[in-house]
């Protein structure tokens, strides 16, 4: 269970990283920050359809982990894009006034 914790926590950062150097990189169109964690959430989303209509054994546990690893990675990333988006300039329009 701690190694798994310590994957979830490692794509936590390998996803919020990526989306902030995608923020970075593409300063001026705000949507390119977002494709990794929507690929993200698609294939969690598969994975948990084909763990649910498969009919084999182990295959379906994998497709589940791999489910909730993908899911958490594509959480992450929006959550770092709408604190990037919204929250970072709140405070630093409040700061410059």
């Amino acid at each position: 269970m701690d190694r798994f914790i310590l994957v979830l926590v490692g794509v936590i950062l390998v996803f919020a990283l990526l989306t902030w150097g995608l923020g970075q990189i593409f300063r001026n169109n705000r949507i390119y920050k977002f494709v990794p964690s929507s690929v993200a959430l698609l294939a969690g989303i598969m994975n948990i359809v084909i763990a649910r209509t498969s009919t084999g054994g182990f295959e379906d546990l994998v497709r589940g982990i791999f489910a909730v690893v993908l899911l958490t990675g594509a959480l992450s990333g929006f959550v770092t894009g709408l604190v990037m988006d919204k929250i970072i300039p709140y405070f630093r329009y409040r700061k410059a006034r």
